[in-house]
């Protein structure tokens, strides 16, 4: 099932601020803003490419491209937790909808790069964390796969 045709490089606004990739996206320029594209994909394969991704992954790139200033919002104050300014020492690599879920919607992992080529990835369902919520015992029992 899909809806409508996705690119695998998107814009989003909401990135700005973090560090610019090179082209194979595993070296941050720690001089350069990003240009606000990345690369979007579903079980690591580029969207652009996936003939067909369930309504799970679909509700959650639509939620993605509704709410993605929130999103951002919320990955920055968690990455505020392991870095003193996260824009300026981290490149955001891409979004990854996971064939993992909770309810109707997929989790998405989002991936950032440290200037040693190191990566984050950060989990969330909606504008939750998982990794947090997992933890906690709050969502233990709702995901699946």
């Amino acid at each position: 099932m899909q809806t409508r045709d996705y690119d695998c490089y998107i814009y989003i606004a909401s990135r700005m601020g973090f560090r610019l990739l090179n082209d194979n996206g595993d070296t941050i320029f720690i001089d350069k803003e990003t240009d606000g594209y990345c690369n979007m994909y579903a079980n690591n394969i580029a969207v652009s490419f996936l003939h067909s991704m369930n309504k799970k992954q679909i509700n959650a790139i639509h939620y993605f491209e509704n709410n993605h200033p929130k999103i951002f919002e919320v990955l920055v104050n968690h990455l505020s937790n392991q870095f003193k300014l996260p824009k300026d020492e981290l490149g955001f690599k891409c979004i990854n909808i996971l064939d993992q879920f909770i309810d109707d919607f997929s989790i998405v992992e989002y991936i950032f790069i440290k200037a040693n080529k190191e990566k984050i990835k950060v989990k969330m369902f909606k504008s939750i964390l998982v990794n947090e919520q997992v933890k906690k015992g709050f969502l233990k029992n709702q995901l699946s796969n």
